[in-house]
């Protein structure tokens, strides 16, 4: 609520290893304006590569008592992974928002993880998912809108190229998508 009469808003899930996708969705649904297609997930149903399921839509529906509508910058980058990948292309299908910083990580899958009697482990992909235009997420990345370069350099001399574009665009917020 204290948030409801700015006129924009700014979110950093540049860090965000992920978790469960749906919360990820509950939280893209205060952003939602209609419900959409957030992406398509086919299921694993065998032990082949290509043992999916059909596509599923994953959707986004309006969430809690109000939804935040006014310009949203989200800030993703190479450590935005799982979840929040799926949160990511959520919010990229809201017109309201705009994903700026660097490509997210790539790493969608939803593992499963598997124990060998040796004490070792492995993971396994138990889906393919893919945003609603057919961009692949697992090793291929989501692309921002805006695309703002940061290196390690940047931030060991304590310089956050993308925060600073965000607070730049927090002066006169406005949707920034090219």
């Amino acid at each position: 609520d204290s948030v409801r009469d700015a006129p924009g808003l700014v979110l950093d899930v540049r860090m965000n290893p992920g978790g469960n996708n749906q919360y990820a969705l509950q939280v893209a649904g205060r952003f939602a304006d209609a419900t959409r297609v957030a992406g398509l997930v086919r299921t694993r149903n065998g032990p082949s590569h290509g043992d999916l399921g059909p596509a599923q839509a994953m959707r986004v529906s309006p969430a809690g008592s109000w939804q935040f509508t006014k310009p949203v910058l989200l800030l993703v980058g190479a450590r935005s992974v799982s979840s929040t990948e799926d949160f990511a292309s959520a919010m990229r299908e809201l017109p309201h928002v705009t994903l700026v910083g660097d490509t997210t990580g790539g790493a969608s899958a939803n593992p499963a993880r598997r124990s060998l009697e040796s004490g070792w482990g492995y993971t396994v992909s138990t889906w393919f998912f893919t945003t609603p235009d057919g961009l692949v997420v697992e090793g291929h990345r989501i692309p921002p809108h805006v695309a703002v370069a940061a290196a390690p350099a940047d931030f060991a001399a304590g310089v956050d190229p993308v925060l600073d574009w965000a607070e730049t665009w927090a002066a006169q917020p406005k949707v920034a998508r090219p």
